[in-house]
């Protein structure tokens, strides 16, 4: 029955629009991912849409020209569905791929493009930009899924950037600056910065992604927001070596490389203890 089902499903859904299906639960680095697909598969059908959601809101208002990728009214019985996140550098998207997605559509937002001037004030070529990411990866169900030791990866982050150049001013880029205060100051202090700044470098999330976009010294969270900020730095002109990523995104991947990562970029591959503590055993039958 399901077999004949998929058979009728190819018979209808022979239109001319192919839309990639978007999650409602996703968020922007995610529904980046989508929207860079799109870009890319137009070259073969014009007529390639994603799927829209509302979380998708904020980030066409900044992005206008994400606007005309995104599927014009519902979809339709006879539209071809693909269901692919398109996140893999080198099998989903190439690095030429991701450059002309980021110019055509990201770069070219006059708001953005204000927001990455404000950013160079506060971000200058000597800065290294730590960002961190706490949100709903901590305190919820998904932290044994996302959550990481975050203050040794930063230690060790650190030390890769120190053995490549000299530490001076951090800015650390955070949705939990007073955290990250409380819990990283004396970490970049024992690696021998200079100064840091626990300052939003603006007031919302795409000031945020400014500040990653125009470092030239980045240290990665393990979250796609931060992935598409090494990503629009290194389209700007930063060497992908003076990006630092962990070599873990989620439990999910075990000691697999995560595979939105550049290749390019340096890495930390492991932290004292592991990534995260060991996974809670199950209950035992009570019965």
């Amino acid at each position: 029955m399901s077999d004949l089902r998929g058979r009728l499903r190819r018979l209808v859904r022979r239109g001319p629009r192919d839309v990639l299906y978007a999650h409602a639960a996703t968020n922007g680095g995610n529904h980046l991912y989508l929207w860079m697909l799109a870009h890319t598969l137009r070259r073969a059908n014009p007529q390639t849409y994603v799927q829209v959601v509302p979380s998708q809101a904020p980030w066409v208002a900044e992005f206008p020209a994400l606007a005309e990728l995104c599927l014009p009214g519902r979809m339709h019985v006879t539209d071809r569905r693909i269901a692919r996140l398109g996140a893999g550098f080198d099998s989903d998207f190439t690095r030429t791929d991701l450059t002309d997605f980021t110019r055509a559509r990201l770069l070219s937002s006059p708001s953005f493009t204000d927001r990455l001037a404000a950013a160079r004030e506060v971000v200058t070529p000597g800065t290294l930009t730590v960002n961190v990411r706490r949100g709903d990866y901590y305190g919820t169900v998904h932290e044994a899924e996302f959550g990481i030791r975050i203050v040794p990866y930063v230690a060790a982050a650190l030390a890769l950037q120190a053995a490549r150049a000299p530490l001076g001013h951090v800015q650390v880029v955070s949705d939990d600056l007073p955290w990250c205060q409380a819990n990283l100051a004396p970490t970049l202090d024992e690696a021998g910065v200079t100064s840091a700044s626990f300052t939003r470098p603006g007031t919302n999330m795409f000031d945020d992604i400014a500040a990653l976009a125009v470092s030239r010294r980045l240290v990665l969270a393990n979250s796609t927001f931060s992935y598409w900020g090494g990503y629009l730095a290194t389209v700007l002109g930063t060497d992908p070596a003076d990006v630092v990523a962990p070599y873990f995104h989620q439990r999910a991947f075990g000691q697999r490389e995560p595979w939105f990562h550049d290749p390019a970029w340096s890495y930390v591959r492991d932290v004292p203890g592991g990534w995260q503590p060991p996974a809670p055993a199950p209950e035992a039958d009570a019965r």
